[in-house]
């Protein structure tokens, strides 16, 4: 992605990351179907937008009502009402170090009319719900085992307000999200951070995921065991049955 004609920030001689404040990041990326435009988040440049007929990216916004964005990352798009949903790093350090859910409302040109409330700001947390009603019973019944728990996702900032909402945070001893680790699944990295945060070996730990790529593959690489969720285990309480847990 091409924000602006930088000789310096072209080409594979260039050390993207020790330049990546003066060529940008971009973290994240969404299509606004209606409007033909593609919004993006970046890290440093703050949101911008690349209209239906292509060419370069231009900033949309760097700051609302007054307060400037710190590392902007992520994106999603509410097409029924112009919301932009996003999360914001301080500014004060990196970028892993995490953020707050922001929103901004745009006009039909694109424009930034308001920074919403912190309640609107939130909204996109209502789409999200724990898929297995045993669930709670199933990861209480593994702790109590003595079992250690961790999450390993690909996501963004985001991911430890959105477990909390979902009243299932103090299920888990570890979270190891890849906007923190800077690594995403496949790579052996995020798994081998997970089980350090644990405390255990790799040999010891098995991981549960729905893609074969990414988790199954993944996993195995950092020296994990690996279940492929939907194949090899159908529910929360068949993983636990196969680890040996009493539900």
């Amino acid at each position: 992605m091409i924000f602006a004609s930088r000789d310096e920030c072209e080409g594979s001689q260039v050390d993207h990351e020790e330049r990546e404040h003066i060529c940008g990041r971009p973290l994240g990326l969404c299509f606004d179907e209606i409007t033909g435009n593609l919004y993006i988040a970046d890290a440093y440049m703050g949101l911008l937008v690349v209209g239906p007929e292509g060419g370069l990216a231009t900033k949309v916004a760097t700051q609302a009502q007054g307060i400037s964005f710190g590392f902007t990352n992520s994106l999603d798009i509410d097409e029924r009402n112009g919301i932009v949903y996003f999360s914001d790093s301080s500014s004060r350090f990196q970028r892993r170090w995490g953020g707050n859910g922001l929103a901004v409302r745009l006009n039909g040109d694109g424009d930034v009319l308001e920074a919403l409330e912190d309640e609107s700001r939130n909204g996109w947390k209502a789409a999200w719900h724990l898929c297995d009603p045993d669930a709670e019973k199933v990861f209480k019944a593994l702790r109590t085992s003595g079992v250690k728990l961790a999450v390993v996702s690909n996501f963004d900032t985001r991911l430890r307000p959105l477990l909390r909402a979902l009243n299932c945070d103090h299920w888990f001893d570890a979270v190891a999200v890849s906007a923190e680790v800077e690594a995403e699944k496949p790579n052996p990295t995020i798994f081998l951070k997970a089980c350090e945060l644990l405390g255990v070996k790799p040999e010891d730990a098995v991981h549960v995921g729905d893609d074969r790529r990414n988790d199954i593959w993944g996993a195995r690489d950092a020296g994990c065991d690996a279940w492929l969720w939907g194949s090899d285990v159908q529910s929360f309480k068949e993983v636990a049955q196969r680890i040996g847990a009493q539900v």
